[in-house]
């Protein structure tokens, strides 16, 4: 008998699993798919359009759990309601949750301490971790190393599309949703938690509401420093959105585009020389090595569908996940200090 998995939540986000799910369901990796909403018309619509079992359709976590009984449940509620739903479903199944894990780290502490009373997994939702070209990175940073030509700086842009129409009552902050990214890849990349930052923030519209964060994290590892400047912001057109990190060696820069699954490697510059004539300039610094790296994916490459297929996996073996429930609230801590330290104009150590 397959898994039964449910999804709390099938709004933006939310619909994209029950796709996933569906087709591991298709692919008989799982046996049934269970939604749950509070909206229950908005829930019967994504039931329709997915081939789902009107009986499987729930407005209310307490049915899902009474009377749906899944094996294991993925939320994607809005942020404010992670901690609400995780511990209510927890003593339960094994949990899936968005990022980032909550709002607050006490939030996060209690999800983490019930799914260790009851001996749960617990995978938090970081998708870019899942992508080709990020673990391709890590391999080649690894390589790089090696050859004594270790990273020592980062420099991260992840920019727009804002909350639709402005809404900002169902997110707790850019920070929250975007910068959190950032922090847990380059931690996967170093394989480390930075341990100082300094911020600064941007507001929306005179309001308290952090629209724009400019973080810039220290890592250590064996005595070497390793910076890292991040940068999110929903100060953008809906039309802008912007996704890259850039990585830099003493001989390297690695430029990573995770919308376009691209990695560009420029190695050095043709010469250093002085000269009077423009054409000269341009042909002397241009890079002497480039390598460009094109991960396209298809249906089974597609990062939601690996994560999805990754939470059921360790369920199935009652495994860690890559993305654990320490990981994700390690993140939010750091998030969480970076706010702080734009607060309080001073650098926050991170413990």
């Amino acid at each position: 008998m397959g898994l039964k998995v449910a999804v709390v939540g099938v709004g933006r986000w939310g619909k994209n699993h029950v796709r996933n799910l569906k087709k591991l369901q298709i692919e008989e990796e799982i046996s049934e798919v269970l939604i749950c909403d509070i909206s229950l018309e908005e829930a019967k619509n994504v039931a329709k359009r997915y081939g789902i079992r009107e009986e499987n359709v729930y407005s209310s976590v307490t049915d899902l759990i009474e009377k749906g009984q899944p094996n294991c449940a993925i939320i994607t509620v809005p942020t404010i309601l992670h901690a609400k739903v995780a511990l209510e479903l927890i003593p339960h199944m094994d949990v899936f949750v968005e990022k980032p894990i909550t709002s607050t780290l006490e939030e996060a502490d209690a999800i983490l301490r019930e799914a260790r009373k009851h001996e749960r997994i617990v995978q938090v939702g970081h998708i870019e971790r899942f992508k080709p070209v990020v673990n391709t990175l890590k391999q080649l940073l690894g390589k790089y190393a090696k050859e004594g030509d270790s990273v020592f700086h980062f420099s991260v842009q992840r920019l727009g599309p804002g909350p639709p129409g402005g809404e900002t009552k169902s997110y707790v902050s850019v920070a929250h949703d975007l910068l959190v990214h950032e922090v847990d890849i380059i931690s996967f990349l170093v394989g480390v938690f930075p341990k100082k930052v300094q911020a600064m923030t941007f507001n929306y519209k005179g309001t308290d509401f952090i629209w724009d964060i400019d973080a810039r994290y220290l890592y250590e590892i064996e005595g070497e420093k390793i910076s890292a400047n991040m940068r999110a912001s929903w100060r953008t057109s809906p039309e802008l959105k912007l996704r890259v990190l850039q990585a830099q060696t003493s001989s390297r820069l690695i430029t990573l585009d995770y919308i376009l699954q691209e990695l560009r490697i420029e190695k050095g510059t043709i010469r250093h020389a002085a000269t009077h004539d423009m054409s000269e300039v341009l042909t002397a610094y241009r890079a002497k090595a480039v390598e460009e790296h094109f991960l396209l994916s298809g249906s089974t490459e597609e990062p939601l569908y690996l994560e999805d297929k990754h939470f059921i996996n360790c369920v199935n073996k009652h495994e860690n996940p890559v993305v654990s429930g320490e990981d994700g609230r390690n993140a939010l801590k750091c998030i969480i200090a970076a706010i702080e330290a734009a607060k309080n104009g001073k650098t926050i150590d991170i413990t």
